[in-house]
């Protein structure tokens, strides 16, 4: 098992996280993934934690908990820590909470008592809805944590001490410097063609002698120190493509 599932339990029944944390270790072994779990009493210390930078990929939170109870855990989470990756699967023993949780885009709720296929059956959710084994980008903006999926990245802009994410869908932005994105990445899949520039070979549409446009019609220069490793980057992509197309 080489992949890592990270699991937080928030419930102020120690007996419920005790009981969570046995079915995910029996789980661990039904799936074949390493999972890590930390269980938190309370919402508050949920959120503690998430401030402090650690990541987890999903959170089972009991919606009946005192002080801050699970539904103004999951909108803190959500709206003031604008952690939007997390999964979050609420527990309750009422059914009556459905509207209240739409605005956390939660990936379920479970009845109370669990039922181990029902938590199987989230977890093979997330998992797939997570998709292991991709590779990720990860960036930090101040003590905080964020990751995208290198698939979904044009390309990496640096402007400044700025570092501008171009992705299929939008743009993100942190401090940094694009040698050290470049290393973080280690992927032949991006190539370096200007100090400025980082791009994703398969968002590539046209290439000229000193520039190319990528998927988005934004043309990108290409400085005369990259020039030649550029071009037999590309000349070597192109030929593996035809390749493959001709078999």
């Amino acid at each position: 098992m080489n992949e890592l599932l990270s699991i937080a339990v928030c419930d102020d029944d120690r007996l419920m996280g005790a009981r969570l944390e046995r079915i995910f270790n029996q789980a661990s072994y039904d799936l074949l993934i390493d999972i890590k779990v930390e269980v938190f009493l309370s919402g508050m210390d949920l959120c503690k934690y998430l401030s402090s930078g650690e990541e987890i990929d999903l959170i089972f939170l009991d919606i009946e908990m005192k002080s801050m109870n699970g539904i103004e855990a999951g909108k803190r989470i959500r709206e003031q820590m604008n952690n939007n990756t997390a999964h979050i699967v609420y527990m309750s023993e009422k059914e009556s909470y459905a509207m209240q949780l739409f605005a956390t885009r939660p990936l379920n709720f479970l009845i109370k008592p669990l039922q181990y296929r029902s938590i199987l059956s989230v977890l093979r959710t997330s998992i797939s809805l997570l998709s292991l084994g991709e590779e990720y980008f990860e960036y930090k903006i101040a003590s905080h944590k964020y990751k995208v999926c290198s698939e979904q990245i044009m390309y990496f802009e640096s402007k400044g001490k700025k570092i501008n994410i171009v992705l299929v869908d939008g743009v993100r932005s942190f401090y940094g410097k694009l040698s050290i994105v470049e290393e973080q990445l280690n992927n032949r899949q991006f190539i370096s063609i200007h100090k400025s520039y980082l791009v994703n070979l398969k968002y590539i549409v046209e290439t000229h002698y000193d520039y190319l446009m990528m998927q988005n019609e934004v043309v990108l220069p290409v400085s005369r120190k990259n020039r030649k490793t550029t071009r037999e980057i590309l000349f070597k992509t192109s030929y593996e493509l035809h390749k493959q197309n001709s078999k």
